[in-house]
């Protein structure tokens, strides 16, 4: 059986990126699909420091359901960190449709990040 080569680590994109795919922008049919048909809500702990260069997140359950600790990946880790130093509170992991919630200080409103638990995909 042949063995395939692992890839090396993914480069963090300079430019635009357009993609929907998982770690990249969330679409407005997710968006509006996550909100119909919700699943599971878990409280992460999660800051600016668990975000890696490389775009591998560290999430922190607070209630131990999903394991305590594990990770997911993100195409622009700078912009995770920008949103997460503005977020107060906790963070709220929805797996069904690999979304965190940030909640907007003095707002009702929430930031959709779509993160991917199974690694980096190509800008």
């Amino acid at each position: 059986m042949e063995s395939i080569p692992s890839p090396g680590p993914a480069r963090v994109p300079q430019g635009p990126c357009r993609r929907y795919s998982p770690g990249h922008h969330v679409h407005w049919i997710q968006a509006r699909k996550c909100c119909e048909e919700p699943g599971e809500l878990h409280e992460l702990l999660l800051s600016a420091a668990d975000v890696r260069d490389d775009g591998w997140v560290t999430l922190y359950e607070v209630d131990g359901r999903l394991g305590h600790r594990f990770r997911a990946w993100y195409h622009r880790p700078d912009q995770l960190r920008t949103k997460l130093r503005a977020h107060q509170g906790l963070v709220r992991w929805q797996p069904r449709w690999k979304l965190l919630w940030l909640s907007v200080p003095g707002s009702a409103a929430n930031t959709l990040m779509y993160l991917a638990p199974d690694g980096p995909s190509r800008c």
